[in-house]
């Protein structure tokens, strides 16, 4: 689908219709950046203590595929290069809170 008087094409995302990249994450030191600023880095997942374990093979091996609320990793990679700990929604892509990671 192409916006009238010949714009960029958009795309319809679960119901949206959004410009391509207009997720946006908004980071603690830079502010709020588009999408393709940041490298995602996974599911933010406890980790097992202890030795090896079935709890750690489930860990590495066995990931769930969440629709609707997620924690995820995310690296400022074209800024401050800065670790955000993200929750949103899968579905909607709407972002509920974006964190400083913290060690």
């Amino acid at each position: 689908m192409r916006v009238a008087g010949g714009g960029r094409p958009r795309r319809e995302y679960f119901g949206k219709d959004e410009e391509p990249g207009e997720m946006r994450l908004t980071c603690p030191h830079c502010g709020e950046r588009d999408l393709r600023e940041f490298t995602y880095g996974g599911a933010a997942l406890e980790r097992p203590t202890g030795d090896w374990s079935a709890a750690w093979d489930d860990y590495i091996h066995l990931r769930d595929n969440p629709a609707g609320a997620s924690r995820e990793w995310w690296v400022h990679g074209a800024g401050c290069g800065a670790w955000l700990l993200v929750q949103r929604n899968t579905l909607t892509h709407d972002v509920m809170s974006v964190t400083e990671a913290r060690a």
